[in-house]
């Protein structure tokens, strides 16, 4: 592959997944906020589907940041074992860096805020 195609692959994948994974966030923060309030385009809703948004819409759009961080590091790695220019490998270590630490980043805080949303509605569930 030669360097020019490399490093428009590299930043493109980059970009892509650094994209993606703040447009999930923000459909995650927003879901969670339903989740948390109990309102819905102005209108509340019971705990018992706060409960199924939790576990259908929530989860799955965290998870899905997790997987999209895991995919964009795993193919800065992979782009990085193609390239030859020196600069252009590093560029695709450093992505695959982010992409780890986004990975893990949404593993820790999404289980963090999963474990605090089931106890406000365990909580809402006992007022």
């Amino acid at each position: 592959m030669s360097d020019s195609t490399g490093l428009i692959a590299i930043s493109s994948i980059g970009l892509a997944g650094l994209w993606i994974a703040l447009w999930l966030s923000k459909l995650t923060n927003e879901m969670g906020l339903q989740v948390c309030t109990g309102v819905v385009n102005g209108t509340a809703v019971p705990t018992v589907q706060r409960w199924h948004m939790l576990y259908t819409m929530w989860v799955p759009y965290q998870l899905s940041i997790f997987v999209a961080a895991l995919f964009s590091g795993v193919a800065e790695l992979l782009m990085a074992s193609v390239v030859d220019n020196q600069s252009i490998k590093l560029l695709a270590y450093l992505g695959a860096i982010v992409g780890s630490v986004g990975c893990l980043s949404a593993a820790l805080m999404g289980g963090s805020i999963f474990v605090n949303y089931r106890s406000v509605l365990r909580q809402a569930e006992s007022d």
